[in-house]
């Protein structure tokens, strides 16, 4: 059968044989993670954007060891530092096995991430009075349309 060249092409497309039945499981990666991005050029360095992350620190807290040993994850601490959502999620990620067989960090890794994590919510703190669930949310609003005189169901 004779297929139709790709778009911008002059090469017709492959004859491509899909076998619907076979196990499609991904590959690992290296290191044992199937969950872990392929890696980045940007992933050995660490970038301009983090220097600066890291220059607003007070000195005591420099990361030098995270540096050395995980950029990647520097980065992303820099990247996340101003979203709260994210980088409360980062930290919990990093500091909390979700992963089966997770390695871990090194202690003195570790007890790095952990000082920065503790820097954080000491700049942010959390007022557990203002935070609330999505479920209040919607209490909140079926009170604002149910009838005044309607007695709740038992």
């Amino acid at each position: 059968m004779s297929r139709k060249p790709l778009a911008g092409t002059t090469k017709p497309a492959p004859d491509i044989d899909f076998d619907l039945g076979a196990n499609l499981a991904l590959p690992r990666r290296a290191g044992g993670s199937q969950w872990r991005q392929p890696p980045s050029p940007s992933d050995s360095v660490i970038n301009a954007a983090t220097v600066g992350w890291m220059k607003q620190l007070p000195p005591e807290l420099a990361p030098v060891e995270l540096a050395i040993q995980y950029p990647r994850i520097l980065n992303r601490l820099a990247r996340f530092w101003d979203i709260p959502g994210m980088i409360h999620e980062y930290f919990e990620d990093l500091l909390f096995a979700k992963r089966p067989r997770r390695r871990g960090f090194a202690p003195n890794v570790k007890s790095e991430i952990i000082a920065l994590c503790n820097h954080y919510r000491t700049l942010n703190p959390i007022d557990p009075l203002s935070s609330s669930d999505l479920w209040d949310e919607v209490r909140e609003s079926a009170k604002a349309i149910a009838p005044a005189d309607r007695k709740p169901r038992p």
